[in-house]
């Protein structure tokens, strides 16, 4: 995989045409929707865990 990332981000020029410089780009597009994404399910994950339901009251945690 390093491989193929050093490839991509080499110089066009280097392997030439236009496919490999817009597949670099969807790649670094991929990268950062997936840490945007990953990012945002946290969020929600940590949300979801600390706030009770409408109507209830917070669980206690137990200290283990």
């Amino acid at each position: 995989m390093r491989t193929a990332l050093a490839v991509l981000k080499a110089p066009v020029e280097d392997h030439g045409g236009d496919e490999v410089q817009r597949y670099a780009a969807s790649l670094l597009i991929a990268e950062q929707l997936a840490g945007v994404l990953g990012k945002a399910y946290s969020a929600a994950g940590y949300l979801a865990y600390k706030e009770p339901a409408r109507g209830q009251e917070p669980a206690e945690r137990s200290r283990a």
